[in-house]
């Protein structure tokens, strides 16, 4: 029996031949549709060209959907110095008869997983995952009916091709930065940790986190550390916390360990001056601050905590625990961007308070 799946792209060469392939192989796949989003090209050009190749396939029978124009949270990025201006270059691009489907593709992918049978559907995202992840913020149920997601993203052995440690799918909404040999997730940051981070802070202006350990909210015992795009909401602050700690103020003070009107245990550091430094010398100056924070905060190892680290500040907190009230917490919640399972979570939250939440986590402020 074909596998059913939904091809989720932005048209983009390499897209181009991975939809050939998938159109190509009736037998083997149930093309159940595809979604297109911005990345290589802005999203009228991915969803025109996602339609073309349909069209040279004569793949009439495919409905195609169009997603998502900018990422979840941050500035959308695109990668004409790759693809060329239409995307395809190399194709001569023309106006496709397959039509562009009414409904929106991150609407398409819920009613259809709404309607699969569980653990069936598999999801194959060859480019930023803002629909995927957009579908899954709105209806959490839905991944009852994913067999699996098979992404094309990410750079492990090599360094980045957007960043020196980012590959463009991952870098569009989420980069992660993972080790190359296994080392535990529980394990202390150190001089690669942070030249890497620093590279990364270096091209894109976003919020760097760690979740040391599983109660700390980490997902997976592979250590790594996560940076997302800010803004991380559609409020006037690029991150919610930062309304509780005087960011101009701290950045005019020494690189001395301070607090702020946060109500649990945590020592705050500014780190501006860091990516400043020379690139030889600024990974040692931002290990430098986080063990300043780890001695400030009285976090010993093996000690669960959570590390966000910014252009501007880095900011430790110690935790006693991973969830309150069946809510989990990593750094994001920390910064201000919970994510709940369900309406009745979400009820839950505004009931209780985010600071209510956070508070239960962690420790008593010093």
């Amino acid at each position: 029996m074909p596998r059913p799946i939904i091809i989720d792209c932005d048209p983009g060469q390499d897209d181009a031949v991975a939809l050939f392939l998938a159109m190509s192989s009736p037998d083997e796949l149930d093309l159940l549709g595809v979604t297109t989003v911005a990345g290589n090209v802005p999203l009228e050009k991915t969803q025109r060209n996602a339609r073309i190749m349909c069209d040279i396939a004569a793949r009439f029978d495919v409905p195609v959907f169009a997603g998502c124009n900018a990422p979840m949270h941050g500035q959308a990025i695109t990668a004409e110095y790759i693809h060329g201006d239409t995307g395809i270059d190399g194709v001569d691009v023309f106006e496709p008869e397959t039509p562009l489907q009414e409904t929106h593709a991150v609407t398409f992918i819920i009613e259809t997983l709404k309607q699969a049978a569980p653990d069936s559907v598999t999801l194959v995202p060859t480019g930023p995952m803002t629909n995927i992840g957009t579908a899954i913020e709105r209806e959490p149920a839905i991944l009852a009916s994913v067999q699996r997601i098979v992404s094309m993203g990410g750079a492990m052995r090599e360094g980045g091709n957007r960043s020196p440690s980012a590959e463009f799918n991952v870098l569009a909404d989420h980069a992660l930065i993972v080790t190359r040999s296994f080392e535990e997730q529980e394990s202390l940051l150190g001089s690669a940790d942070f030249a890497a981070l620093a590279d990364c802070l270096d091209q894109i202006d976003g919020l760097c986190f760690y979740n040391a350990g599983a109660a700390a909210g980490a997902s997976q015992r592979h250590k790594h550390l996560q940076l997302v795009p800010i803004p991380l909401g559609e409020g006037p602050e690029r991150i919610p916390i930062e309304r509780l700690f005087e960011v101009d103020s701290l950045c005019s003070e020494a690189a001395s360990p301070r607090r702020s009107a946060l109500p649990f245990r945590h020592a705050l550091i500014r780190v501006d001056d860091c990516l400043a430094a020379s690139t030889g010398t600024r990974a040692a100056e931002f290990e430098a601050r986080y063990h300043q924070l780890r001695a400030d905060a009285v976090c010993e190892w093996p000690q669960p905590y959570n590390l966000l680290v910014t252009r501007e500040w880095m900011l430790l907190v110690p935790r006693a625990c991973e969830s309150s009230h069946g809510i989990g917490v990593n750094a994001l919640g920390l910064a201000g961007a919970l994510f709940v399972r369900d309406r009745e979570q979400h009820a839950l939250l505004a009931s209780l308070g985010p600071m209510r939440l956070l508070r239960d986590v962690t420790f008593p402020a010093q």
